[in-house]
C-alpha cells in the first residue's frame, strides 16, 4: 500500500470514525484514493 493511501485513510478514521469501519471500506477508499 502506498504511504500516501494509507496516510489518508488514517487522517479519515481520526476526523470521521463512522466512514471507516471495517476491512472493506478500507479497501474502497484505497481503490478511490489510488487514482
Amino acid at each position: 500500500m502506498d504511504a500516501q493511501v494509507a496516510y489518508g485513510f488514517h487522517h479519515l478514521r481520526n476526523e470521521k470514525p463512522s466512514l471507516a469501519q471495517g476491512p472493506i471500506s478500507n479497501k474502497v477508499y484505497s481503490l478511490t484514493a489510488s487514482y
